[in-house]
């Protein structure tokens, strides 16, 4: 898996419209056994997704900054 704590994102975000160095997503690996649930980023009504808040904020999508050419996986 690849990403950031979801923590850490508005602190990531600011670091990048600021121009700071900032660290991006990681890899990460984490046994089946220590997973307690996952969530999909998705809209909630009228609350954004983090993709969404990203785009709004820094004024490119997620993907064109990270360079990566297809969905994220």
């Amino acid at each position: 898996m690849r990403g950031i704590n979801v923590k850490t994102f508005d602190d990531w975000v600011c670091a990048i419209l600021k121009n700071e160095r900032n660290v991006g997503p990681t890899h990460l690996f984490l046994p089946m056994w220590r997973v307690e649930r996952m969530s999909m980023d998705e809209r909630l009504g009228n609350i954004l997704s983090l993709e969404e808040q990203f785009r709004a904020r820094v004024g490119v999508t997620l993907q064109e900054y990270l360079g990566w050419g297809g969905p994220i996986r």
